[in-house]
């Protein structure tokens, strides 16, 4: 399947044409920050200006948050990732800007202490949209369900475990999709996995609800 930011936007989103940042808006992070990994300047590029992206679970750090919120710029990491209770945030280091595709760190105390998230800035940016979208999705399903380890493994012979993951967000969240308008996610924290699922349309929704049945329990 493609994988592309673009391409996951316009199946997993429904968005065809998408906001991107204006050229001002990409010139103050470039003049903050140094050059931007290619991956975070075609995210900002195609939708960083469109809120049903920005804004869906959790929130994308833009130019204007950095404007209103004192706290972003009273540090020299690069906060990608709000989460929506404040309980984590996501940032590539210091040490790492400027580098071409540096890992993404993610702070459960407000930046005092981190732990690896992704291990590149294009594999976070692609495994937090299809995250996002679960929770976005006008189908899906009504809770989470627990899952067992032998559950999990299952789940890995049904559908399709993408090529990216984040790691120290609530756990391990793994990304799964069994078409190009659908996903899943399990959040694995010490031996406790829980599954919730989703599509961008009706018939998507059915097939995956159909390959899923059976697995897990309703929480």
């Amino acid at each position: 399947m493609d994988h592309s930011i673009k391409n996951i936007i316009e199946k997993l989103y429904n968005i065809k044409d998408p906001k991107g940042l204006s050229n001002d808006d990409m010139l103050f992070l470039e003049n903050k920050f140094g050059k931007l990994p290619v991956s975070l300047k075609v995210f900002y590029s195609v939708c960083g200006s469109e809120n049903s992206i920005l804004h869906c679970q959790d929130s994308w750090i833009t130019p204007e948050d950095h404007h209103r919120w004192a706290w972003l710029n009273d540090n020299k990491y690069m906060v990608l990732l709000n989460e929506n209770q404040g309980c984590y945030i996501a940032a590539i280091l210091e040490k790492d800007l400027g580098k071409a595709d540096p890992e993404v760190y993610s702070s459960d105390d407000h930046g005092e202490s981190w732990k690896l998230c992704a291990d590149s800035a294009d594999a976070f940016i692609k495994a937090v949209l299809y995250y996002e979208a679960v929770f976005r999705f006008p189908f899906s399903a009504e809770s989470f369900y627990s899952l067992t380890g032998d559950e999990f493994e299952m789940l890995k012979d049904k559908l399709q475990l993408l090529p990216f993951h984040i790691d120290n967000w609530f756990g391990t969240i793994w990304l799964f999709q069994d078409s190009s308008s659908d996903a899943a996610f399990i959040i694995e924290n010490d031996g406790d996995y829980q599954l919730m699922y989703g599509a961008a349309s009706e018939d998507a929704f059915i097939s995956l609800s159909e390959k899923l049945s059976g697995i897990g329990e309703e929480m």
